[in-house]
């Protein structure tokens, strides 16, 4: 029964035949209030998927605001201009894969953390550190480049720390770790890009040519390198017991190689 009150007096609409839409309150869903920082992060993780699926060239407010369900004027509520939004999701892709890289070889060996870094990421992400880096970076951004450039120190330095960890353990045979944590970049760089465009018949192709020049910078016998990316990708490697991985990766096979200065790349 629908009744309004008039003065003192109440009304039944439906016995006055009123129709059934006057005097009802249309409900409309109300959307959830989330703490700022969720929804910022929130922002930000549509802007990396945006970024991964067209590019940080592509990337408008617009296109972000609809992917994340919200309003334009809500992005701009958190960041000033399209330059801060791309800057700053950039910066939490890169720092995301970088802690899951770490996060997941930690407790491994040497070798098999390096073996990680070209298989962990999808064929959008791999183009978005060359999107940072280009002279076409969004908008001619220093600031997008400035953060790429700042990033790659903290990789870099992650890198000499791993190929100290390798020979402190006896699995790497390698001088001068800061020298050749360079040379792993480069490779490893290239690497990911020739996986994003190659046209070889099969990707593992790249791996083994890439593999040869690792092995050879961390003293392995040829194929090891190759041959741990491989057992990453299908997921072998991480299936066998604790002690058996410890047993494979310490195995003759693996760690032995000729000792002395890295090979010049």
């Amino acid at each position: 029964m629908r009744n309004i009150v008039i003065g003192r007096a109440p009304l039944n609409l439906d016995v006055l035949g009123v129709p059934a839409t006057i005097g009802s309150v249309e409900q409309r869903p109300r959307r959830s209030r989330k703490l700022p920082h969720v929804r910022r992060t929130e922002i930000l993780r549509s802007t990396v998927q945006l970024a991964i699926e067209v590019s940080l060239n592509q990337i408008t407010i617009r296109e972000v605001a609809r992917m994340a369900g919200v309003g334009t004027g809500l992005v701009h509520h958190y960041f000033s201009d399209r330059e801060q939004l791309i800057t700053e999701a950039f910066e939490y892709w890169c720092l995301c894969e970088l802690g899951e890289w770490v996060e997941a070889g930690e407790h491994l060996p040497a070798l098999t953390q390096l073996a990680i870094f070209p298989s962990e990421m999808a064929p959008g992400e791999r183009r978005l550190w060359y999107d940072a880096l280009s002279p076409a970076a969004p908008g001619n951004s220093t600031m997008l480049r400035d953060t790429a450039r700042r990033l790659s120190l903290d990789y870099y330095n992650r890198m000499v720390s791993l190929v100290k960890r390798g020979v402190a353990d006896g699995q790497f045979f390698c001088e001068d770790a800061e020298q050749s944590a360079w040379r792993l970049i480069l490779v490893l760089d290239a690497l990911v890009l020739q996986l994003s465009v190659s046209s070889l018949p099969r990707p593992e192709q790249a791996i083994d040519l890439a593999g040869v020049l690792i092995d050879r910078e961390l003293g392995l016998p040829l194929g090891s390198f190759a041959a741990e990316a491989a057992a990453v990708r299908s997921g072998s490697f991480f299936k066998q017991a604790p002690a058996t991985r410890t047993a494979v990766a310490s195995s003759p096979a693996r760690s032995a190689g000729p000792a002395g200065p890295p090979a010049v790349l």
